[in-house]
């Protein structure tokens, strides 16, 4: 129980203090005295000042009191039931250190009692009123000033919808108070709990987790084992921080493309050693370059590493053997066995004039029937040997049995075709045609353009031997705005070309470069894959090329601002061309 020491002191009507005024305690609506701490129920005088106290120590039931005052005739009672209004309250105590000055209790026998309420009685019932509690101390000059604050606000007050908020502050260096804590209830039911300081934040189990809830179920933790930090996932352990080291329980997946390490070497690669995983170049016969290109050492593979019978014909690709892997002397008439050249074993082009001594061929050693047509290779016969042709014209096998050449005149852009019996000259038609150059150019209405399995197109440089030059596929669409030449272009609702703008997501994305300045209606050429070279650029060779927040602009940097589209649309391959390939995939970051 509690010692409550009830004290005060009584004055007449003018002032003047009441000495041996008598005064007693009694149980609230009753005649029962209160047991004092000293066991008895008697009562005490004033002194001289009119002072008076009583120590009690019965709390609880009895914790309020009925004060009787004697004074010979003149009796006065203040009752615990009395109800006091006031307008301003000042207590003030100097008891001791752990005395308080304010005793607030509610006597009622209930397992939930209110002890206090604090009120605001302002008429504006809106949004935003505020009440707090200041706590004031002396500074170091004997001034009392605030240096803690608990505010409860109204954050709705719509009858029947109320939400509140209740706040933690203290007085930083500046002398404003500085909310560090706040409980808020939304609008909707929604609460939510903020830690917003400045410098550290201690959460102290003293031994026991920290545990992390949703709806009373926990899925995670974290707990000191002697010092280290271990993060369960649910009870499961995840994560063992050791000093400076990290252990992870299960599988690390790595969303991105790089793996980060402080030790990271051009060219090395991952090796275990049975415990570990670290960063070793590639010894021995071969290297590995930054961008994982694999060199064998010239010298790596001798005779002496290769077994007698290792190499066989099934291990020998058919272009594998070239003149220039064979020695001059390594095949001599001896190693040559008597059948072992046939037909079959020679390349339509292996034996050419330089390899055949100029008295080697002699007509004894040509048969009568041995020499034909099908002997002859492409170049063997040229007009130096041929008497009589034509100019502008060429031979040609005819179809017939007989296999005789004749003579086929060639004008301006003209082909040999077929005809299945012999060969016509005619120019290209239809949805193709061709130069005097050989330039053969596709209609653009001329629809599918198909070629076989093994079809390609071949564009003779990687990159442009030219500033403002471009190889690739482009396409041919009206500007819809003044476009620059190789400015990046998108598709605005006109159906026109526009110039691209990574802040602006109406402006993506891009499907191209524009190859041409043009003004709007104006038909423009557009690269929408391949290769482009200007020499403005400044690239790192093999950086990632993306739109950039400038309109019509290209950039190595990533857009990163909220609100703006990450696309993109090519590599650089040198410092001054950017191979480029529009995918339309594109990022909005929030």
């Amino acid at each position: 129980m509690a010692l409550i020491n009830h004290s005060g002191y009584v004055f007449k009507d003018d002032g003047t203090a009441v000495e041996g005024a008598t005064v007693q305690l009694f149980q609230t609506d009753s005649t029962t005295l209160v047991t004092l701490s000293d066991g008895s129920s008697t009562s005490t005088t004033t002194n001289s000042s009119g002072y008076y106290s009583l120590s009690v120590t019965e709390v609880g039931a009895t914790s309020s009191y009925d004060v009787k005052i004697t004074s010979g005739s003149s009796i006065r009672y203040r009752r615990g039931n009395d109800r006091l209004q006031l307008e301003e309250l000042d207590i003030r105590n100097d008891t001791g250190a752990t005395q308080g000055g304010l005793y607030v209790a509610n006597t009622t026998n209930s397992s939930a009692n209110k002890v206090a309420t604090f009120a605001s009685m302002n008429s504006t019932r809106a949004d935003g009123d505020e009440i707090y509690i200041s706590f004031e101390l002396a500074n170091s000059a004997g001034t009392i000033h605030e240096f803690a604050r608990i505010t409860a606000e109204a954050v709705d007050v719509t009858d029947g919808q109320e939400d509140g908020q209740l706040r933690f502050g203290v007085v930083k260096t500046d002398g404003n108070i500085s909310d560090v804590f706040t409980i808020n209830s939304t609008t909707g039911g929604a609460t939510s709990m903020t830690l917003d300081v400045s410098d550290d934040i201690n959460l102290d189990a003293d031994g026991g987790d920290i545990f992390f809830k949703d709806g009373g179920t926990t899925f995670g933790s974290a707990t000191n084992n002697s010092g280290n930090l271990i993060i369960k996932s649910g009870t499961t352990t995840a994560l063992t921080f050791t000093t400076s080291s990290v252990a992870i329980a299960g599988d690390l997946t790595i969303s991105g493309d790089d793996l980060f390490m402080a030790t990271n070497t051009s060219g090395h690669i991952l090796v275990a050693d049975g415990t570990n995983y670290n960063p070793v170049a590639a010894g021995g016969d071969i290297t590995i370059a930054a961008n994982g290109t694999v060199t064998i050492a010239n010298d790596a593979i001798t005779s002496a590493k290769i077994a007698d019978d290792a190499i066989t014909s099934a291990l020998i690709a058919d272009d594998a053997i070239t003149s220039a892997l064979i020695a001059d002397d390594a095949i001599t008439t001896a190693l040559i066995a008597d059948d072992a050249i046939t037909s079959a074993l020679i390349a339509d082009g292996a034996i050419t004039a330089a390899l055949i001594g100029a008295d080697a061929v002699t007509a004894a050693k040509i048969g009568d029937d041995v020499i034909d047509s099908e002997h002859y290779t492409d170049a063997s016969v040229d007009f130096a040997h041929i008497q009589n042709v034509a100019a502008n014209s060429i031979l040609g096998r005819d179809a017939n049995s007989s296999g005789v050449l004749s003579e086929v005149a060639l004008a301006t852009t003209q082909i040999l075709i077929g005809d299945g019996t012999g060969f016509t000259a005619a120019a290209l038609s239809g949805d193709a045609t061709m130069t005097n150059a050989g330039v053969v150019t596709v209609a653009s209405a001329a629809g599918n353009f198909t070629m076989g399995d093994t079809g390609q197109i071949i564009f003779s440089d990687l990159a442009p031997s030219s500033d403002h030059t471009a190889s690739g596929i482009v396409i041919t669409i009206p500007a819809g705005e003044s476009v620059g030449i190789f400015d990046a272009v998108y598709i605005h609702t006109d159906g026109e070309l526009h110039k691209a703008d990574a802040d602006a997501a109406t402006s993506m994305p891009a499907i191209g470069i524009s190859l041409e300045a043009k003004e709007d209606g104006q038909a423009m050429k557009v690269l929408i894959q391949g290769v482009l070279r200007d020499d403005s650029y400044n690239f790192t060779v093999g950086a990632d090329i993306f739109i950039s927040t400038t309109a019509g602009d290209i950039t190595a940097t990533a857009p990163s601002g909220s609100g703006d589209t990450v696309q993109k649309v090519g590599v650089a391959l040198t410092a001054d061309s950017v191979y480029f390939n529009f995918n339309t995939t594109e990022i909005l970051l929030a």
